[in-house]
């Protein structure tokens, strides 16, 4: 087949003939095998869970008539919707010409079920989702849907479905992603959709014209701190830790690497994972000694043990670790201040005056003093 109008043509071009090439069905033929197929509805327990099991046993007349169910007698104006997506999406995967759409409400319930049962629904949710996505030039979510794409159907091929289109034009898309994400300039999300194109199409023509984009696109550590930084302000857990990953590993040598380790940790934490964040932040302490990073990571450590993971006994040996580490730094006055809290919050009067008396001693003019003797003159 030959396009003379270029590549967005082909694209286009390509794209409109696999979403409108389907058989053509008579009303006359529609309504024999609606009757002869599809079981009224009220003989079907129309529950979402039992169309869902529908859906996955690939019975899509069967669950297209019990979302269409669900759809009339939903209160609920959300439910509604999810009823009437799935009924959309069904619509296109039994044999009717229709083009594939969806509610967002159904696509958002879809496509946040990584391990819905369902393989050819989601494939054909994360399609529309990605189309949605680029038309309003929103690109990072369209990365994030070609991402979990990817996964369903290197588990899942698509043959001898009507979905069978969709892997010849994922090429497109990817491409297209990249390119939304460049001009954003999103560089590091580009970079991973470029590294998906390479690894899936080895053999593809625009290989070299790829990498050389892909080129243009790697950051320096400190572009790549400013991207972790961003990520983490936005609430990006997952990604920034990615972030962090690629910058340790990619430049070893660079003095952002134990900011990275120590972000990591933090990270984390963030997503409630604080026996991971221990052990990132443990590795800051023992391949950045020198570095005053690590004496920030140890005393969060601490910080963990006292709050989160609620073992006093380790967060006191993680601040005396602090304090015989690092004793003339502000974390040093910072773990003596928590040991006299700690101290003062299971009665050890005697061992939270002696933490006093250390603070005291080691840093005399320090603000912490005033404020543990505060906190202990009122215990």
């Amino acid at each position: 087949m030959k396009f003379a109008c270029g590549s967005a043509c082909v694209w286009v071009s390509g794209f409109l003939l696999a979403m409108t090439t389907v058989p053509v069905w008579s009303e006359a033929n529609a309504a024999k095998e609606k009757a002869t197929l599809v079981p009224p509805a009220d003989s079907l327990t129309c529950t979402p869970e039992s169309a869902i099991k529908l859906e996955a046993e690939k019975k899509y007349q069967d669950a297209l008539t019990c979302w269409q169910s669900i759809a009339e007698k939903a209160d609920a104006p959300k439910a509604k919707r999810i009823a009437e997506g799935h009924v959309q999406l069904l619509d296109y995967l039994t044999p009717k010409a229709v083009p594939m759409l969806s509610t967002p409400e159904a696509i958002e319930a879809i496509t946040a079920v990584e391990n819905y049962p369902a393989p050819d629904v989601r494939i054909a949710a994360l399609w529309v989702a990605i189309q949605n996505a680029l038309t309003a030039n929103d690109a990072l979510t369209a990365e994030r849907h070609v991402g979990a794409l990817r996964v369903v159907l290197k588990g899942h091929p698509v043959t001898g479905t009507r979905l069978t289109w969709i892997p010849r034009f994922l090429p497109q898309i990817l491409k297209k992603v990249g390119g939304q994400l460049t001009d954003r300039g999103d560089l590091n999300p580009a970079h991973d959709v470029y590294t998906w194109f390479l690894e899936d199409y080895a053999n593809a023509k625009d290989r070299m014209a790829i990498e050389a984009r892909m080129k243009q696109l790697e950051l320096t550590p400190s572009q790549m701190v400013d991207e972790i930084q961003r990520l983490r302000l936005e609430k990006k857990y997952t990604e920034a830790s990615d972030k962090c990953l690629k910058l340790i590993e990619g430049f070893p040598w660079s003095q952002s690497v134990a900011w990275a380790r120590k972000t990591l940790g933090l990270l984390y934490a963030a997503e409630g994972d604080y026996a991971k964040a221990v052990r990132a932040l443990r590795e800051v302490v023992e391949l950045h000694a020198e570095n005053p990073i690590a004496a920030e990571a140890l005393l969060q450590i601490g910080v963990y043990y006292q709050g989160p993971l609620k073992d006093l006994e380790e967060a006191v040996n993680t601040y005396e670790e602090v304090v015989r580490k690092f004793p003339a730094q502000e974390a040093g006055a910072a773990a003596l201040y928590q040991m006299c809290l700690i101290y003062k919050k299971i009665g050890d009067v005697e061992s939270a005056q002696n933490a006093l008396q250390r603070l005291r001693n080691a840093f005399p003019s320090h603000p912490l003093v005033v404020k543990a003797k505060a906190s202990l003159d009122g215990a």
